[in-house]
């Protein structure tokens, strides 16, 4: 490298080692341990992200597959036990209290 090169690369290090030309320095370990703790804390913090993602899809179609089992339950039940004793079934409100039936 010649002279002008070597000139601009000793300035760049001495520019971002802080004017210290030995990277042992305290400062730049402290300058790197930093950066790790920053990338652990973004990696953290976006697989924190994704778990609670996944979680709330999970319990949206678990909530949804009882609430399905619940009205597929009310309609047999209404079908075997309500509809032989009231012929005004049609006209009473829709059953959505779970397994507190407001007729029984």
């Amino acid at each position: 490298m010649g002279g002008k090169g070597r000139e601009i690369v000793t300035k760049a290090w001495a520019f971002t080692t802080k004017g210290n030309s030995n990277p042992q320095k305290p400062h730049f370990a402290i300058a790197m341990a930093v950066q790790h703790l920053v990338a652990l804390l973004f990696l953290a913090c976006f697989s924190l992200s994704i778990i609670i993602g996944f979680a709330s899809i999970c319990t949206f179609i678990f909530l949804t597959l009882v609430k399905e089992r619940l009205r597929a339950l009310d309609r047999s039940h209404r079908r075997r036990v309500l509809l032989p004793l009231s012929p005004d079934l049609d006209e009473r409100p829709l059953f959505i209290l779970g397994f507190f039936h407001p007729y029984w």
